[in-house]
């Protein structure tokens, strides 16, 4: 719901022993990403991530605190990794997508990302996870100098109220053409 200081009291409010859990540790690795903290994040999410009986969603929130950290190669590794066993997996498809997106691979990106739309039509997501992938929908079409679909996509994400700010970047660049 976006109250992320509320979060953080309620965990900080839990004894020490209970903040050990691994539902804690979730807790703690998203209160962190939602902070800005990818490197608490990862620090929190790594032992989840690399434990015997890992699931896919607590892989793919790695994957992506790795990537807000920097390590773009562990984190495309993870998504991978996710998307191996997964293959309509949407947070790792997207931050895959964002990876291959930082490394001028739009092409490859465009893939992961037209697989992440189509399996947001048959999973149930936040709205903030379209946002995302119809702003990556847009950033590909920009990298790919097609304006006009860039703009398409990003008028259809700031139109969701969950959007991310930077959607709105990405819009101006692709109006101003």
């Amino acid at each position: 719901l976006g109250r992320v200081e509320d979060a953080a009291v309620q965990f900080d409010g839990l004894r020490e022993s209970e903040q050990e859990l691994a539902s804690a540790q979730l807790v703690s690795g998203r209160l962190a990403l939602a902070k800005g903290e990818p490197g608490d994040a990862v620090r929190a999410l790594r032992p989840l991530a690399e434990g015997e009986g890992a699931t896919t969603d607590v892989r793919a929130l790695y994957g992506e605190a790795l990537r807000r950290a920097g390590s773009g190669q562990a984190a495309a590794e993870v998504f991978s990794s996710v998307i191996e066993v997964d293959e309509g997996h949407p947070e790792a498809l997207l931050g895959f997508a964002e990876v291959l997106l930082r490394g001028n691979k739009a092409g490859d990106a465009s893939d992961h990302v037209r697989t992440a739309l189509a399996s947001l039509e048959r999973r149930i997501r936040p709205p903030s996870v379209r946002a995302r992938a119809l702003m990556l929908k847009g950033r590909v079409a920009l990298a790919e100098d097609d304006e006009d679909r860039a703009a398409e996509a990003l008028r259809e994400a700031v139109a969701i109220e969950s959007v991310s700010p930077e959607a709105y970047f990405y819009l101006c660049e692709a109006l101003s053409g």
